[in-house]
């Protein structure tokens, strides 16, 4: 079983296991995220493992539509952004873990999510989110996942 934790007030270990491009989108503007997002971890032993960021304001991979997010926002749902787990673990369940997680330990809270690659879409819905919707944002297309 691993372990779930918020990271937030020292989420550098995260940034460590991103992808740089994402890395370099989220770290150098956390400082402006931090008071009203969270960043939650899945450790297996003491290896950060996964991860994600729950955001209460639009995040910098949503400025493409932000009014788009702001609406989703502005209806009480949290965004779910940056999920990530690291190559040498995945397979082995633990990006469904992670958002079991989440959920279980924030049942009142509705989330909503962006993917870019549509076959993601059976991953979250067996975990009860519902693809509701295809925007463009330059050239490519986000379909949005909600949890109600």
């Amino acid at each position: 079983m691993a372990r779930f934790t918020d990271i937030r007030t020292d989420p550098g270990p995260f940034w460590n296991i991103l992808p740089k491009d994402w890395r370099i989108e989220i770290e150098p503007v956390w400082t402006s995220y931090a008071h009203s997002s969270s960043v939650y971890a899945l450790y297996t032993g003491i290896t950060l493992s996964a991860g994600l960021i729950s955001f209460s304001s639009v995040s910098p991979d949503t400025m493409c539509y932000r009014e788009y997010a702001e609406s989703w926002l502005k209806r009480g749902y949290k965004y779910i952004g940056f999920v990530y787990v690291i190559e040498s673990m995945r397979g082995k369940g633990l990006g469904r873990e992670l958002l079991e997680k989440l959920l279980q330990t924030t049942p009142k809270t509705a989330y909503w999510l962006s993917i870019e690659e549509y076959q993601l879409h059976t991953f979250y819905e067996k975990l009860s989110f519902k693809l509701v919707d295809k925007i463009s944002c330059g050239d490519s297309d986000n379909w949005i996942m909600t949890t109600t």
